[in-house]
């Protein structure tokens, strides 16, 4: 398949924030491990979803500069990043948590673990703003960057 063909429908974040603290709610609650096995299979199946579209958005934005749709897509993306970040922290944290961490590390691999071990702090609400303004000032970057030309050998080239 080719990449121009693949379909974008940009993602529902709150959607995607409510079935993942559902989730995670029956996560802390599950008294066994193949239940929680389900919930990890259940939440990262999201993940892949949100990803997917986000990634298809950042990288038609990225092409084309000029391309309304898809500035706005990656102006959405910016402002729901941080969430999220947000919401893959509070999963790294009830992973790490888990009274069935052995059997965790057993069936998704030891990574997945120290992953979430390791992870769990690197974003808090307090500086879901700040990440918002970080995300646009990139955006704006590169967005500059792929835009902005120089003369060389006889002819216009962008900077990249």
């Amino acid at each position: 398949m080719n990449f121009k063909n693949l379909n974008y429908q940009r993602p529902d974040i709150e959607e995607f924030e409510r079935k993942v603290l559902q989730l995670l709610e029956r996560f802390k609650d599950s008294d066994s491990h193949l239940e929680q096995f389900e919930l990890i299979d259940q939440i990262n199946s999201l993940r892949n979803d949100v990803l997917t579209m986000l990634t298809i958005a950042q990288i038609r934005s990225h092409l084309d500069t000029l391309d309304v749709k898809y500035q706005k897509e990656q102006q959405y993306i910016n402002q729901n990043w941080p969430i999220y970040e947000k919401l893959v922290g509070l999963f790294h944290e009830h992973v790490s948590y888990s009274p069935f961490k052995k059997e965790i590390k057993e069936k998704f691999g030891e990574q997945l673990v120290c992953f979430a071990e390791a992870s769990q702090n690197t974003v808090s609400s307090e500086v879901i703003e700040d990440l918002i303004k970080e995300n646009n000032l990139v955006s704006d970057y590169t967005k500059l960057m792929a835009t902005s030309t120089v003369e060389f050998r006889g002819e216009k080239r962008t900077l990249s």
